[in-house]
């Protein structure tokens, strides 16, 4: 780590977050499931017997539906939670550190190849989610590393990678 220099900031990402959302989400995807699951099944049973306006199989498919897309997002959730498990950002004077889920990998200025902030949304969800801040960096070789809204003073951070990028590119 000699050859970065000196430590500028470390900025750690909140990757808790990203498991709580992830049992939030499987918990009530479970229940929806096994609830339209199960009036899907009765309702199949009676359907041409039952006439109605509307269709009886529309709530528990909707159900089902809800249900599932809860359970896939929380897995996702899940799967990024554990992916980026102790994920910190240690920025120094001539490149990045980024450690995650027990491995560690160093980017030298040189080697960042662009650096890109955006799009964000502002809502409740994404507050929560991290998703008010967006930015991705690209290295040499196609690799990303993304930093989301859960990193602290993520947009400092990006800050730093910009002008070292700027200043890469104009020694290129």
């Amino acid at each position: 780590m000699a050859e970065l220099g000196a430590l500028v900031g470390t900025y750690p990402t909140n990757w808790r977050r990203r498991w709580s959302a992830a049992v939030i989400l499987l918990f009530p995807g479970v229940v929806l499931t096994a609830v339209g699951t199960v009036l899907l099944v009765g309702a199949a049973e009676r359907a041409g017997t039952v006439y109605s306006a509307v269709d009886p199989l529309l709530l528990p498919i909707a159900l089902v539906t809800f249900g599932a897309v809860m359970l896939l997002m929380g897995a996702l959730f899940g799967v990024w939670a554990r992916y980026s498990r102790g994920e910190v950002f240690r920025l120094h004077e001539h490149g990045l550190v980024h450690v995650r889920a027990d491995t560690s990998r160093t980017i030298r200025w040189s080697e960042l190849e662009d650096v890109v902030t955006g799009p964000t949304q502002n809502t409740v969800l994404a507050r929560w989610a991290g998703g008010t801040f967006r930015c991705t960096v690209t290295v040499t070789g196609g690799t990303k590393v993304l930093i989301t809204g859960l990193t602290e003073n993520a947009p400092d951070l990006a800050q730093h990678l910009l002008a070292a990028s700027r200043r890469g590119a104009q020694g290129r």
